[in-house]
């Protein structure tokens, strides 16, 4: 058993050192600068390629580049849902004990009640949030 989880993680790590080398290859061919996102995107999409067993496409010269996504920055209710993540593996300064199940149960009640709030009324952005 241990020799074929060997030569399974051998032929990972083989494809992956050939996907690596055909897209850093086909780059300098091409003349084309990646970054390192556009590079790890490169090397995935050739890592497939060889595991499928299409050697010649994934060996080819030819750079695709994924087209550029803007991520949508996190908004109230991400931030939030992080702050209460946070809440949940503190502990009382006080006590030293974890938070008490109630407080964290207000403080989930707390979000879905600006949940509520920006699904009727207007989307909640940090700028114009405020106490009332």
């Amino acid at each position: 058993m241990p020799s074929n989880f060997a030569a399974a993680t051998n032929l990972v790590l083989e494809r992956y050192a050939q996907a690596a080398q055909a897209a850093e290859h086909a780059a300098t061919a091409t003349r084309q600068k990646l970054d390192k996102a556009q590079m790890s995107a490169e090397i995935s999409r050739r890592y497939a390629l060889f595991a499928a067993g299409n050697e010649a496409q994934a060996s080819s010269g030819e750079v695709v580049l994924l087209p550029q996504v803007e991520a949508t920055p996190p908004g109230v209710l991400d931030y939030y849902d992080q702050w209460l993540g946070e809440q949940t593996r503190k502990t009382s300064n006080k006590s030293g004990q974890d938070l008490s199940k109630s407080y964290l149960a207000s403080l989930a009640n707390t979000r879905d009640v600006l949940e509520d709030f920006a699904g009727k009324d207007a989307p909640l952005a940090l700028p114009a949030l405020d106490h009332a």
